[in-house]
């Protein structure tokens, strides 16, 4: 077993960073496999599609100038960093004749691999006989996944060009993919994400339902800001409000009128604070709809931890 670590020395000015990390490329990877040819390797952050291409350089004996077979290992890497989205997983949709998966089908989900050949031939497959789906529309789905860009689509390793990528079904288990052409080498900076502290976050959730709960979930939102601004004055404005079931998807102000009563709903209230001592109290207030709140609640759930 083998650790891959990089370390890299960043000075920020003016910012309470907390730490940094870097996404690395393959090249790392593939420098401990020919190495060390450890069995397992335990990486820092490394991109998703960078974790596919490095043992496919390493045991096809690419070479990192060539441009297009890294583009080629990229989309299939891309293609495969989500593991069953590929094969039927966040498809189905029932109703829908292209998208209505049987439910025995999605239990029986194969998670998809890549044959990938010396010329940068790329074929996604799964397990023969498995449930769920693959064919063009889910890795047409997977290839749009988390892609600003599609004409540049940046990893550590090479800038990937998605626009003449197609999809060709070669079976009920195996699909083709072409076309990935790359627009740049690798680039000269890495995605660095660095955390800094946001303070304390508090919740709390509870369920009303029957008869006018909607109101009465309004109702002890109310609540729980009053007897928060009686301690904390101002506070309120720190603190968002939805109701599950009713607007929790949708820009609805908690105040607006709605024309419908649903049956079951649950009030979630999220507070962003300074301080620890605010998001405990917080908590404190929202578990005294119990006893002090609207009727028929329950379920009550709360919660505050330090935010990076």
């Amino acid at each position: 077993m083998v650790h891959v670590s990089i370390i890299y020395s960043i000075k920020y000015k003016n910012c309470a960073v907390q730490d940094v990390s870097v996404y690395l490329g393959a090249a790392p990877i593939v420098e401990c496999l020919q190495n060390f040819i450890p069995n397992v390797i335990i990486t820092s952050r490394v991109a998703d599609a960078s974790l596919f291409l490095a043992p496919m350089v390493y045991e096809l004996g690419w070479n990192w100038d060539d441009l297009h077979l890294l583009a080629q290992g990229s989309l299939a890497g891309h293609l495969l960093e989500c593991g069953c989205q590929l094969t039927g997983g966040y498809y189905m949709h029932p109703g829908d004749k292209y998208r209505d998966i049987s439910l025995q089908d999605l239990l029986d989900l194969s998670l998809p691999f890549a044959e990938v050949s010396f010329d940068g031939k790329v074929c996604v497959a799964k397990a023969e006989s498995s449930g769920g789906v693959l064919n063009p529309c889910t890795c047409a789905e997977q290839l749009l996944y988390e892609v600003g860009n599609p004409s540049s689509y940046i990893t550590p390793d090479v800038v990937v060009d998605f626009q003449d990528v197609s999809f060709q079904t070669l079976s009920s288990s195996k699909v083709l993919c072409a076309g990935a052409k790359p627009s740049a080498s690798a680039p000269n900076n890495l995605l660095l994400l660095a955390s800094k502290d946001k303070g304390w976050k508090g919740w709390g959730e509870i369920s009303y339902g029957g008869y006018q709960c909607v109101k009465r979930a309004k109702a002890a939102d109310f609540l729980v800001r009053s007897w928060m601004e009686e301690v904390y004055p101002g506070i309120s404005k720190h603190i968002v409000s939805y109701i599950i079931g009713l607007d929790s998807l949708k820009a609805v102000s908690i105040d607006e009128d709605l024309p419908r009563d649903s049956q079951d709903i649950r009030l979630r209230m999220d507070g962003l604070f300074e301080n620890k001592e605010q998001a405990i109290h917080f908590t404190k207030e929202f578990i005294a709809l119990y006893t002090n709140g609207p009727a028929g609640g329950g379920g009550i759930r709360s919660y505050s931890y330090h935010l990076l």
